[in-house]
C-alpha cells in the first residue's frame, strides 16, 4: 500500500497510469492505493534502437530529457533577456524624459526669477516717478502762491 502526495509525484503518475490497482478511501478523504510490490522496483527502460553496449555509457542519475530541459531553459533565458533589454530601454527613455523635464523646470525657474527682477525694477522706477511727480506738484503749488508779478520775475531770473 502506498500513500502519495502531490510532492511525491512519481507515485501519482504510477497510480494514474494503472487504473486496475485497488483503491480504498477513508472518512477523511484520503485514498490509499494498493500497489503491487513489483511496481515499486526500479526497471531499466531501454529503447529498442539503443544497442546493449550503448547502455553502459548512460549514467543512471542523468535523465534522458536533459536536452529538452536545456532547450526550455535557453528559451526562457532568451525571453527574459529580451524583456530585460526592453525594460532597460524604457528606463533609459524615462530617464531622458526626466532629465529634459528637469532642464525645462530649471529654465522656467530662471525665467520667473528674471521676470521677478524686472518687476521689482519696474516697481522701483514707478515709485521714483511718483515721488518726482509729487515733488513737481508741490513746487507748482508753491509757485502759484506767489502773485503774477513774482512769477514773472522768477521766470526772468531763471529761478
Amino acid at each position: 500500500m502506498v500513500t502519495y502526495t502531490p510532492e511525491n509525484s512519481m507515485f501519482g503518475c504510477l497510480v494514474r497510469r494503472h487504473k486496475t490497482w485497488r483503491r480504498q478511501a477513508d472518512n477523511r478523504g484520503i485514498v490509499r492505493v494498493f500497489v503491487p510490490p513489483d511496481a515499486l522496483e526500479p526497471r531499466e527502460i531501454v529503447r529498442k534502437d539503443v544497442l546493449a553496449d550503448d547502455r553502459v555509457n548512460i549514467r543512471k542519475d542523468v535523465p534522458a530529457d536533459i536536452p529538452k530541459v536545456m532547450m526550455i531553459l535557453e528559451t526562457a533565458i532568451a525571453s527574459l533577456t529580451a524583456r530585460a533589454e526592453h525594460a532597460e530601454r524604457i528606463a533609459d527613455q524615462e530617464r531622458q524624459r526626466a532629465e529634459a523635464a528637469e532642464t525645462q523646470i530649471a529654465a522656467e525657474r530662471q525665467a520667473r526669477q528674471d521676470a521677478d527682477a524686472r518687476a521689482a525694477a519696474a516697481e522701483r522706477d514707478s515709485q521714483a516717478a511718483q515721488a518726482e511727480a509729487m515733488r513737481l506738484r508741490e513746487a507748482e503749488r508753491e509757485r502759484r502762491t506767489f502773485g503774477l508779478l513774482a512769477r514773472l520775475r522768477a521766470a526772468w531770473r531763471n529761478e
